[in-house]
Order: structure tokens, then C-alpha cells, then sequence
């Protein structure tokens, strides 16, 4: 199943972001220079520069046949995806695969080469999603009206359990004044045995040399392994165990340009991540997420509460007691305050060394 983009967008399948760049080049230490008679000497030549793309998320992207990255013309009509505020964003078939750093020069001085990168990524947890839709039952008779109709989905009410709002299930009429309601599977991330399956990564992230090739012994995940890996997190612990821990040492005279060897970051949120044994789940994973960040931005049609989750337990024996309840329930996942968003901090210096 194939998504529609530009339905994906009017719902408002934005994803937050953030990016911020420090990027610092410099020499810290003193030169200094004494000589006898007719000695000269002058100062070291530094000639450090660093160069590193500012751009890792963007605001707007092209079209497929235009590449799916970043665009810097929000009215070009390439433009597939247009953030509606001045945030950067990611949806599916965004993508960048040309941020690159750099290092160039000859210094005549010893040095070193430190770097970090901060991150955050998100994802969703490996459960079964419904969409909770009110249905009008005020007596039993209805309810058993309702549940012997053709295609009747489970009904649950709404009961508190330490403190929040969960949809207790019901085999039968509860109470006067309950709303009911039906649950539609949204989406099934869980294993076939029904058992929760892995967390859904949809932004993979990649780190390579800049052939492409597996940089410093870091393989990146492929296949199904790639949307159920943190990638992000795999790329900044990589790349904080070389820059951060040690850094790269240089001596007076080398080409930083091929000693720096550093590395190419890439990320992509596939258009569809499912093939012909997923049916479909991952492009409705993908639909559910943007109606979470489409509500948190202020659409009114979306209801948070109305998304509901399986993954909670802890009452059902208390549940059950009560007439019409069956027990098991489901939880509320999402809030206004849920964090589906990334964050890419990449901090590079070079200095000087004794």
C-alpha cells in the first residue's frame, strides 16, 4: 500500500525537529620564537579550516524525481513536503544524504582533532494502536443491538487506574451515563504470536566514509533491522568513541584533508517501509504518528484521547469485578507533551598540541 503525500501532509504528518551547529577552529596555545645572531624564524602556519553542511534537516523538500531532499524554495514546484511553521521537519520520502564534514590544511604544528555529537531520536513502541470512535448506546438493549450487528468492534468505557484515563473492555451494558466506544485497529506493530513486537525507528540513520563504504568497523543495520534499531544513537556512540573519548591526532605537516577521515551522516524516512509480508502496517504507523504531531500543532479534528494502545496492565482483576467489564484495557499513549521529534548537536575543534 502506497501513501498519498499530499493527503499525508494536509492531515499534517510534520515531525518536530532540531538541529544546531557549533562548530569551532582555532589554536590555543603560544608560539613563541628565539634565535642567536642573524637566526630568523617565523610564526607556524595554522591554515585550519573546517567545513561542515549546516543544513541536516531542512523545512522544505523536493519530489521524488527531484531527489526528496531539502529545498531551500518553500513555492518551487519540485516542493513535495512545506513545513507550516519555521520548523524543520521529516515526513516520509524525506531524506539527506549530502551532509558531509571536513577538515583541510597543513598545519606546521602538532594538533588534534575532538569532536561530539548530542542526539535524540523517537519512535513508537511495538503494540497494537486503535482509533476509539463514540457509539451511541445509553441500554443494554443497544448494546446488545450494537454487538449482534454485522462487523461490531469491541466497546470500551472510560475508567481511571492510578491516576489516568484508560478504556476498560466490556462484555456487556455497564452503567447509565457511560460512553462507549468502538476500537479500529489504527495500526499492528505487534509479532505474530501477539506478543509486543520491537520499538518503529522511522527516520535510519547512516554513517559511512564518504565513498559510501562501512567507516572505522561501524556496519550500518539494513532490512526490518534498520526501523526497529535506535540508528541514531548507534552513529553518536561511533562517532563520540573517536572524536569525544580520544580524538584523532595529527603531527606537523600532514594533509588534514585524509588524515581527518571524517565521516558522512545520512538519514532517510522511507516512503514505505512495508513490503508484501507487512500489509501495510508501517505506512498506517506512519499515518498515526503524523495525526499525533498534527494534534500537538493544533488540529481539532484530531482527539488524542481517542488514540488508544495495548502494552498496559496492572488492574484487571479489579476491572473485572465490576458488571460489564471484562478486565483487560487499553491505554491512552500520546499526550500533548509526547517527544516525536530529533535532535543533532555536532560540535568539531581542532587545536594545537604540545
Amino acid at each position: 500500500m502506497k501513501k498519498n503525500k499530499s493527503m499525508r501532509i494536509a492531515s499534517g504528518l510534520l515531525v518536530l525537529t532540531l538541529i544546531t551547529m557549533s562548530i569551532i577552529s582555532g589554536t590555543f596555545a603560544k608560539y613563541t620564537t628565539a634565535g642567536n645572531g642573524d637566526n630568523q624564524a617565523r610564526v607556524a602556519k595554522w591554515g585550519v579550516t573546517i567545513g561542515v553542511d549546516k543544513d541536516f534537516f531542512g523545512q522544505n523538500y523536493d519530489d521524488k524525481a527531484n531527489g526528496n531532499t531539502i529545498s531551500k524554495d518553500a513555492k518551487s514546484a519540485t516542493v513535495s513536503v512545506v513545513s507550516s511553521t519555521a520548523d524543520n521537519v521529516v515526513a516520509p520520502g524525506t531524506k539527506n544524504t549530502s551532509f558531509n564534514l571536513g577538515i583541510t590544511g597543513k598545519p606546521e604544528v602538532d594538533g588534534v582533532i575532538n569532536g561530539e555529537l548530542a542526539s535524540q531520536n523517537f519512535s513508537i513502541s511495538g503494540e497494537k494502536y486503535y482509533r476509539m470512535k463514540e457509539v451511541a448506546i445509553t441500554s443494554a438493549a443497544e448494546y446488545t443491538a450494537y454487538k449482534s450487528s454485522a462487523g461490531a468492534l469491541d466497546l470500551y468505557v472510560i475508567r481511571e487506574y492510578s491516576g489516568s484515563d484508560v478504556y476498560a473492555k466490556t462484555n456487556g451494558f455497564t452503567k447509565a451515563g457511560d460512553k462507549f466506544y468502538a476500537a479500529e485497529v489504527a495500526c499492528d506493530l505487534k509479532k505474530a504470536d501477539g506478543s509486543t513486537g520491537p520499538n518503529y525507528y522511522p527516520v535510519v540513520f547512516k554513517l559511512t566514509d564518504q565513498a559510501g563504504n562501512d567507516w572505522n568497523g561501524y556496519t550500518n543495520p539494513t532490512g526490518s533491522a534498520a526501523i526497529h534499531t535506535d540508528t541514531l544513537a548507534q552513529v553518536t556512540t561511533k562517532f563520540n568513541s573517536i572524536y569525544k573519548t580520544s580524538g584523532v591526532n595529527f603531527e606537523a605537516g600532514e594533509n588534514l584533508s585524509t588524515k581527518a577521515s571524517l565521516p558522512k551522516i545520512s538519514w532517510e524516512w522511507a516512503f514505505t517501509s512495508d513490503d508484501s509480508t507487512t500489509n501495510g502496517k508501517y505506512d498506517a504507523a506512519d499515518t498515526l504518528i503524523g495525526d499525533v504531531i498534527a494534534a500537538q500543532q493544533g488540529d481539532t479534528n484530531i482527539d488524542l484521547k481517542l488514540i488508544a494502545s495495548t502494552g498496559w496492565s496492572g488492574n484487571e482483576s479489579n476491572f473485572a469485578k465490576e458488571s460489564g467489564l471484562e478486565g483487560p484495557y487499553l491505554g491512552m499513549p500520546f499526550n500533548a507533551n509526547s517527544k516525536l521529534e530529533l535532535k543533532f548537536n555536532l560540535k568539531l575543534t581542532v587545536t594545537q598540541r604540545d
